[in-house]
């Protein structure tokens, strides 16, 4: 079988185990195991995203003081990345996410974690997402000293995933149980 396949059954796969998953219990435990986190602790610039239904949401870090938080915007097909201000505008982009309004987008050197999500992921620090590519482009483009971190549950952690050569290595895993 050849990789798109398989990485298109998986993510079928991964979809409907998803949905049978307590994603609000997961996404608290997830928030108190980043909360604690040495890394997020000394971090000053933080990039989360906003999550599809079915997805761990870890928007609550957004009221964490001390912080500077920013969001990812697809402008196209590429993700740029813009600083988070209370009240400010959203709007769903085509693929059905909460996008900002603003285009004042941020240089993206700046960032000190972030934090990619994710249908599934290996133990090599693999993600699978939806298969536009955006993640796997944007984090080429990362500063080596920015920390990634893909987000998944613990059930959505495999041995291996199929993968291309454009596929990109996070640095830790996070899931509702440990940080890889």
């Amino acid at each position: 079988m050849d990789i798109k396949k398989e990485k298109s059954l998986l993510r079928e796969k991964c979809k409907k185990i998803r949905k049978n998953q307590n994603i609000e219990i997961i996404s608290k435990k997830i928030v108190n195991k980043i909360k604690n986190n040495t890394h997020f602790i000394n971090a000053r610039n933080i990039m989360i995203y906003m999550p599809l239904k079915y997805e761990i949401d870890i928007t609550s870090l957004l009221n964490t003081l001390g912080k500077n938080f920013y969001l990812p915007k697809c402008v196209d097909n590429e993700i740029e990345v813009i600083k988070y201000e209370k009240n400010m505008e959203f709007i769903k982009s085509n693929f059905n996410v909460l996008e900002p309004v603003s285009n004042d987008y941020i240089d993206i050197s700046i960032l000190d974690i972030v934090f990619i999500p994710a249908l599934c992921c290996d133990l090599n620090k693999y993600r699978l997402g939806y298969g536009c590519g955006f993640y796997d482009r944007f984090l080429k483009k990362l500063n080596k000293k920015t920390i990634k971190y893909i987000i998944t549950s613990k059930e959505m952690c495999y041995l291996e995933i199929p993968k291309d050569e454009f596929d990109e290595k996070a640095d830790f895993i996070i899931n509702e149980h440990e940080i890889l």
